[in-house]
């Protein structure tokens, strides 16, 4: 139950900060190579 709490609130926080800085998330996982774009 804990533990459910725990990454229902973990993938609330990233998709929190994927939603706001997802430009930014982008291009770093461009950078980094993880899309060839």
């Amino acid at each position: 139950m804990i533990w459910f709490i725990l990454m229902s609130y973990k993938i609330t926080k990233i998709v929190d900060i994927y939603s706001r800085n997802d430009l930014l998330f982008n291009k770093v996982l461009v950078n980094k190579g993880y899309f060839a774009d």
